[in-house]
């Protein structure tokens, strides 16, 4: 079986920019994909001067579409258009996909009868059951659902984006704890590229000894480079280290802006920049610890146990770093609840299962003939 693609009406639909064009586009490509034989009307001109396609895209169509095939009785004609397009091919196997928007027919009548054009079909797909009711009580015959799909390789999100401020000028330990942070992030997340953390070092400050203020705003971002660097392996998600030292507030808004959460893990007396974070609607993970415990308790903030101060009183032992990855993890599969439910419904998976349809279909028609 192969499978002739087309919209009578508009030859070139392919290139369009409307909902049919997009079903059109994505089943050529998706049935291609999975091995099926498929072709549409010339139009490589068209996919050439279109502004909507990706280049990437153009390739693919113009591959398909330079290709030629016999056309005889195991040619299936596909139409996906509105049924004032359909035109039955005499001899051959007619499927229509098509879909309504409106409880009843009765709108079309004036214009063309839809009822009648689509029982010249051989086989009506459509979307889903709410649609093939509606086709059904119209009288419209040998309906069947056949669900469509996203293209979740193009439809992707951004990758989900934690950010961490360090707080304190810093001395042997830093009071911020980045570097359990940054721990607790690599494991969790170990070879995936769809997540980033962004570490701002607003004073450039330092978590190692230095004489002095200067010496620790000159060297703090280079001396975080280097231990990332040391720790590097071929699978780490990404980690970006910014200077943050004279962002003006318009720029410092917009990073929180570019961000899903914010994780604190520090020593804070202040703790503004969870307060800044949540105001811009990040989610919230931060250590059960300090002066920002007045409005975190009972706030949607996800807490871990923050461990005991060093003796030197600057740094964190002992946290709750596996809860910390808990946290990590939890907010990052909460924004991808979407994408998941999503994923369930590709347009190649959709193409198997209108093949499938089509296919048992087809051959019942000829073994008729």
């Amino acid at each position: 079986m192969r499978i002739f693609i087309e919209d009578s009406r508009y030859p070139d639909r392919v290139t369009h920019a409307t909902g049919y064009a997009e079903v059109h586009r994505a089943m050529i490509l998706a049935l291609d994909a999975i091995g099926i034989e498929t072709h549409f009307p010339p139009c490589a001109d068209q996919i050439r001067a279109s502004p909507l396609l990706a280049e990437k895209t153009k390739a693919r169509l113009l591959a398909i579409n330079q290709r030629s095939g016999p056309e005889d009785r195991d040619t299936v004609h596909l139409q996906i258009a509105t049924p004032d397009s359909f035109v039955a091919r005499p001899d051959r196997f007619n499927a229509g996909l098509t879909m309504t928007e409106r409880e009843s027919l009765a709108y079309y009548a004036p214009r063309f009868d839809w009822a009648g054009l689509c029982n010249t079909m051989d086989i009506v797909l459509t979307p889903t059951e709410w649609n093939r009711e509606i086709f059904e009580r119209h009288g419209i015959r040998n309906v069947v659902v056949a669900p469509l799909g996203v293209d979740v390789a193009f439809f992707e999100p951004p990758p989900y984006g934690f950010l961490s401020v360090l707080t304190g000028v810093g001395r042997r330990g830093s009071r911020s704890n980045w570097a359990d942070i940054v721990h607790a992030y690599r494991s969790e997340f170990r070879s995936q590229r769809d997540v980033r953390l962004t570490i701002l070092s607003p004073m450039a400050r330092k978590p190692f000894e230095y004489d002095g203020v200067r010496e620790s705003v000159t060297l703090l971002p280079d001396d975080i480079r280097e231990y990332l660097r040391r720790l590097a392996a071929d699978d780490d998600p990404p980690v970006e280290i910014r200077d943050g030292g004279s962002l003006a507030q318009d720029a410092v808004r917009s990073l929180y802006q570019q961000h899903q959460c914010y994780v604190s893990y520090s020593r804070e007396g202040w703790g503004l920049p969870i307060l800044e974070a949540m105001a811009c609607s990040l989610d919230i993970i931060a250590c059960d610890y300090g002066a920002p415990m007045a409005y975190l308790a009972g706030s949607p903030a996800r807490l871990f146990r923050a461990g005991t101060l060093s003796a030197d009183n600057l740094k964190f032992e002992g946290g709750d770093i596996d809860t910390l990855r808990l946290h990590l993890r939890a907010v990052y599969d909460e924004r991808r609840r979407s994408r998941r439910w999503a994923e369930r419904l590709g347009w190649e998976s959709a193409a198997k299962g209108i093949t499938e349809t089509l296919r048992s279909a087809h051959a019942a028609w000829k073994a008729k003939a």
